[in-house]
């Protein structure tokens, strides 16, 4: 950042105490995109910073230069979000998302796409009993947002269609394979290895999670099978795109959120 100040729209990702009174910051910023940055003595009790910089709240926050890291010189919380964090099913949701945003995204380059996806979730996440249709569709759209789409309404091989038919999950080739064309294609991972099945159904729910309106994940319910399936494909789809990060941040919810 220059030397001028700056005004954004800021997720709080995440945070960590720095010194007597401070905290280190990682702030997505709908026109500046990811950066650490230094609120000074924003834990002093009177601190006017404080309600603007607290753990995944939507704030407006205006920065300048510092010797190191841009500071927070004011804030304010446009959505402050407590309920994300007084229920430790909603901190370990939240705080995957945070996680795999701050692994995943390059500094300090805007992502508006993202930023709209990532506040939409976390608002949402604030309402929702079960989160697991939400952390399913937001991991699918970040993918497609970082220009990995998948497609799960036909064959990536052959083409045909998911309809009433078993496939296999398949990111090197964007999406699912069909049986029979999973049969011959061995060359990426070898002959003995199987990836995720997904049922016809768990492919029609995640073509909807890819394309509805992100609030209608309050209507619609998934079979405990069907979430293990979409939840297994997903880890897989998600460490073959993102790697060791995407891998991690799983593994961290997991031991708080189980599907």
């Amino acid at each position: 950042m220059d030397t001028r100040a700056k005004t954004d729209e800021c997720l709080i990702l995440r945070g960590r105490d720095y010194k007597e009174s401070d905290r280190l910051l990682i702030v997505f910023s709908r026109r500046y995109g990811k950066f650490s940055c230094l609120a000074k003595g924003v834990r002093r009790a009177n601190s006017k910073l404080k309600a603007g910089t607290q753990l995944f709240s939507y704030s407006r926050l205006t920065f300048t230069a510092g010797k190191s890291l841009p500071l927070v010189t004011q804030g304010e919380a446009v959505e402050a979000r407590a309920e994300l964090r007084e229920d430790l099913t909603k901190i370990a949701c939240a705080s995957y998302i945070g996680e795999v945003l701050d692994a995943v995204l390059p500094e300090n380059k805007p992502q508006e796409g993202v930023f709209v996806l990532a506040a939409a979730a976390l608002t949402l996440l604030g309402s929702l009993d079960e989160p697991f249709l939400l952390l399913s569709c937001f991991d699918l759209r970040l993918l497609a947002a970082l220009g990995y789409r998948l497609n799960f309404d036909v064959c990536a091989a052959c083409g045909r269609s998911t309809q009433g038919k078993t496939f296999y999950a398949s990111p090197e080739r964007g999406g699912v394979i069909c049986a029979g064309c999973q049969g011959r294609l061995t060359d990426v991972y070898g002959e003995h290895f199987q990836p995720p099945r997904l049922s016809a159904g768990a492919c029609r729910l995640l073509t909807g999670l890819l394309n509805w309106e992100l609030r209608r994940v309050f209507k619609v319910k998934a079979a405990p099978a069907m979430r293990q399936e979409i939840d297994t494909a997903l880890a897989f789809y998600l460490a073959y795109y993102l790697g060791a990060p995407a891998v991690r941040a799983r593994k961290n919810l997991s031991v708080y959120y189980k599907v």
